[in-house]
Parts: C-alpha cells; structure tokens; sequence
C-alpha cells in the first residue's frame, strides 16, 4: 500500500454548503482547545460553521485562552459563552455539567439543528479543507458516516514515535486498505462527519471506548463507515511510556468489551462474508 499505490490526487469537489456543527469535548485542555478552535475558524469551507466547546463549567483552564483570543464574545452565563466570529462562524462554550467526553457530546446532540455534526477531539489540530472534503464525500456518495486521516503534530522521542507508527502508520494502512477493498472502516473517535439524525438517534454509549462501539453498532446495522483519506487532522501523541500504556491498556479493554458485546448480533447482522472476516480480524486486534 505505501510503496506500490498511485499517488492520490484530490478530486475537485461539488462546493458545499450544508450547515455543520463541530464538537469538541473539552477537559482543561488549556491553550490546546483554543489550537484546535482557530483550526476550525481557518476551514476553507462555504457553509455555516457551529464550533461548539464543550466543557464541565466556567472553571476549565481552556475558558480565559478562549475570552483572550475572541474578546467580542457575548457575557458569561449559566449556560455558556457565544462569540460571532464571522458570518459563517459561530463559536460557542457550553457548560454542560459533565465530566465525560460520551456525556458533553451526548448532552449537546439533543441542541443541534445543522444537517451535519462533526466530532474533533480538544487536542486536535483540523486541516482547513478537512471539513470541505468530508461534507463532498458524504454528499456524493450518499453515505452517512465520514472518517478523517489523522497524523501527528510531532512524533519526536521514543515514545511518541512508537504512538504514531500504531495510531497513524498502521491505522492509515488498515483504513486504505479496507477502503481500496471496498469495505467500511471504523470510527477512531475524532476528526469525523455524521449525518446530524443518524448521531442523534444513537448517541455514544457510556463505556471505555465509545468510538469502536458507535462503530460496530453501525457495521451490525449494515451501514458503512467511509473514508477521507484526502484531508482530516494532526494530533498530540504519547509523550512518555506512563502515557503510551495507559492509552494501550484501556483501548485493549475497552475494544474487546466491546467486540464481546457485540459478538451475539454478529450472527443476525446483514453482512457479506468478507465484511464478516473484517469484522472478526478488527475485533480481535487486541
């Protein structure tokens, strides 16, 4: 795949316009969230941009960067703070009471009327046509789910470097072969674009790792997860073996529960035999 495929051309895409809402689930990121909102400021796309913070209460470490850098933001209430950035650009900081990134996007989904919702995580840095790209794809193929490539900001240090071979190397290579195969890949928990209704209607589930769930819950239901593999986001990676475990551990867990717990519809599920061996080689990574 990465020696021998012809390189990829963007294809010009039919503008877009469709309204997207972008949800970025924040824990005292600090100066990190206001990197990944200017991101989103900076997309190249047409249509009207709803980037929505999302974070515990008025004390989170991200909220004075935020008032700094947009200081024409409307007063501070209960509920949150609202900034016009532009005509098509609104952003806002919701206080939505919740700790859990599954509960402050669940608890903002029941808020949006935009035909589309994107998800980037606080610590995230889009790519300006990420959005423009993704929108494309989903309106001319019909699909409903759109996955973005990730990279990293920097994989300097051991640690970092080994992160990045497994999250971006490795995930990359699944993703273009899966995709080159003409089967679905899997939601990576950022830097994706869902139809609005189809999140709406089934929102994240309360476990370690919503994304591999959301994901099988969909494939089970004989939906497709497509690929941008044009455009998507640079991300921050293990800095320290403390944190690259800790990251491994939990997705080990949280992966096969979730593959267990989807192991008995498996068997009812209207998938080919091929989108069956995927799903049996996907579940047992770990």
């Amino acid at each position: 795949i990465l020696f021998l495929a012809r390189a990829r051309r963007v294809p010009v895409f039919a503008s877009a316009r469709d309204g997207v809402t972008v949800l970025i689930a924040a824990r005292n990121e600090g100066k990190g969230a206001l990197r990944a909102v200017q991101s989103l400021v900076d997309q190249d796309y047409e249509g009207e941009l709803d980037i929505a913070l999302l974070v515990r209460d008025e004390t989170d470490t991200c909220v004075p960067f935020l008032q700094a850098a947009f200081p024409s933001a409307a007063g501070m209430d209960s509920s949150g703070l609202d900034f016009r950035y532009s005509q098509n650009r609104r952003i806002t900081i919701h206080f939505t009471g919740c700790d859990a990134k599954h509960a402050k996007i669940n608890w903002m989904l029941r808020r949006i009327d935009s035909p589309y919702t994107a998800i980037l995580d606080a610590d995230h840095q889009a790519h300006a046509d990420w959005i423009r790209t993704s929108v494309a794809i989903l309106n001319e193929s019909g699909g409903k789910i759109v996955q973005a490539r990730r990279e990293p900001i920097s994989a300097h240090g051991l640690f970092g470097l080994w992160d990045s071979l497994h999250q971006h190397i490795g995930c990359e290579v699944f993703n273009e072969t899966f995709s080159r195969l003409g089967l679905t890949v899997f939601f990576t928990g950022s830097t994706a674009v869902f139809e609005s209704k189809l999140l709406q209607d089934h929102p994240l589930a309360d476990c370690l790792t919503e994304d591999t769930n959301l994901s099988y819950d969909r494939i089970l239901a004989g939906e497709k997860i497509l690929y941008n593999p044009y455009s998507g986001s640079s991300e921050e990676v293990s800095p320290d073996l403390y944190s690259f475990l800790a990251r491994r551990r939990r997705w080990a867990h949280g992966h096969t529960e979730a593959f267990l717990r989807h192991l008995p519809s498996f068997w009812r599920a209207p998938l080919g035999i091929s989108a069956r061996i995927q799903f049996i080689v996907h579940g047992l990574h770990y």
